[in-house]
């Protein structure tokens, strides 16, 4: 029976950290609220939405919110290797849409 090894991954946070400068600080929250983000004073800010795994067919509903997003990359079924993502959004490869 064939099986996916995925215990060798790279979330997208780990991919995040290993692009950005050693200088720059992440701030992480998994359930942020609007209190966090009214206090922090970001930069940047990447919001990463998600299902678990053979939940890809139920819909993501972002249209309220895309008009306060500069940039979207939307990527299904991107796999374990988060690298891909940033990749995209740092700029190192482009994407089809871009």
């Amino acid at each position: 029976m064939w099986r996916l090894d995925i215990s060798h991954r790279t979330t997208i946070l780990t991919a995040v950290r290993n692009t950005v400068a050693h200088t720059t600080n992440v701030v992480y929250y998994e359930t942020p609220d609007s209190g966090h983000v009214k206090a922090e004073k970001f930069d940047y800010a990447i919001v990463v939405v998600g299902k678990h795994s053979y939940a890809e067919g139920r819909s993501v509903v972002i249209e309220p919110y895309v008009a306060r997003i500069d940039e979207l990359v939307a990527a299904w079924l991107p796999g374990t290797e988060g690298q891909g993502v940033t990749d995209v959004l740092f700029g190192d490869y482009g994407s089809p849409g871009s």
